[in-house]
């Protein structure tokens, strides 16, 4: 039974392992990347709302977070790639949605998005 299993981490390690994340770098650049993705899901036609500053904050959380398990103490843009859907997709609200009630498409607006939004060097 699930009663049985040792946990892998206690409390106290598993907010040293958040203060950790914290710490690891994301430079100007990254976060101005981040910045223009939520910028264009605040203007993009196909949804009546944007990604809010939280959920920004929350991409910015989840890409240390990934950073750091990957054994880096700084994010590259390819962190962000993979996590910007997952972050985003479920904090927009599509035009369609309004209408229809179709929720699937806001994965599709937030890849368009990613594709089209410049990377830095």
């Amino acid at each position: 039974p699930l009663a049985e299993l040792e946990p892998v981490m206690d409390t106290e390690q598993i907010l040293e392992m958040q203060e950790q994340a914290r710490q690891v770098k994301i430079s100007n650049a990254l976060l101005d990347y981040i910045l223009d993705m939520v910028d264009a899901t605040r203007s993009h036609p196909q949804l009546a709302v944007g990604v809010s500053p939280r959920g920004m904050l929350a991409l910015v959380h989840a890409v240390q977070a990934a950073a750091l398990l990957a054994g880096r103490d700084y994010v590259v843009p390819d962190d962000i790639k993979v996590l910007a859907v997952p972050a985003f997709a479920h904090r927009v609200v599509t035009r369609s949605y309004l209408r229809e009630g179709e929720v699937s498409s806001g994965e599709q607006i937030i890849r368009e998005i990613l594709a089209a939004t410049v990377v830095p060097e």
